[in-house]
């Protein structure tokens, strides 16, 4: 009884002081597009999102439909990437959203055949950042890339919250890519993820099409943890 009167207590507390909250509070969560300027039902969100299953829910289906993200999917895509953690927060990472028709012919041409089934991703985002942007260590570890991939995983996860595919691929040409977006030497380009709405598995061809119904595996824990000790191969 006490906790639930301190709980009632502490939110009327919170709804009339919510100016105190920064900006950074207001975004904290990719959810429904009301509640992510309310830090008001921050806690409470928290509390009940269920990361786990998220996670679970995440598809990795290579079809594709063709139908257009409007500017409020985009929007919040780039917020979530914006919330990423990163070395002294200096957020190096750099990303290009891709809708033109002409932009994104020019990022299709750079895919490899195998990349194929992403022609029908109608946005294209380009990860791309230098290490002068990050951390460097004196023994000789840099952490932009590192950052760059944290920062990419919730691209994912805020895709999987609004219903769209996100796949991320290795398959294509950073020198055509680099060429047909203009995108300077001193970048490493190093991700393109296709974006979008689910689309016909029926439509892909038969290996596409195996991989996309197939059930995603993972190790048994012990392969890739340890608790207190470390694991030689």
């Amino acid at each position: 009884m006490i906790f639930f009167i301190l709980y009632v207590v502490t939110g009327l507390f919170i709804n009339n002081h919510d100016t105190n909250y920064s900006g950074r509070d207001q975004i904290a969560r990719p959810v429904r597009h009301e509640d992510v300027t309310n830090p008001v039902r921050k806690g409470v969100i928290g509390m009940n999102k269920d990361l786990i299953s998220l996670l679970k829910a995440r598809k990795a289906s290579r079809a594709f439909s063709s139908q257009p993200l409007n500017e409020e999917i985009i929007s919040r895509l780039m917020n979530a990437i914006q919330l990423s953690a990163s070395c002294f927060n200096n957020q190096p990472w750099r990303y290009i959203f891709l809708t033109d028709n002409d932009l994104l012919e020019k990022a299709r041409k750079a895919l490899t055949p195998g990349n194929s089934w992403a022609l029908k991703a109608p946005l294209l985002v380009i990860g791309y950042s230098r290490r002068e942007f990050d951390c460097q260590i004196k023994d000789g570890r840099d952490y932009y890339l590192f950052d760059l991939g944290m920062a990419t995983q919730l691209l994912l996860l805020q895709a999987t919250e609004l219903n769209l595919v996100a796949r991320p691929m290795a398959g294509y040409s950073v020198s055509e890519l680099r060429q047909g977006l203009e995108i300077p030497d001193i970048y490493d380009i190093y991700i393109v993820v296709a974006v979008g709405y689910e689309g016909d598995v029926n439509e892909l061809n038969e290996k596409d099409k195996q991989r996309s119904l197939a059930d995603r595996t993972r190790n048994p824990l012990e392969v890739n943890f340890t608790l207190n000790t470390v694991k030689w191969p």
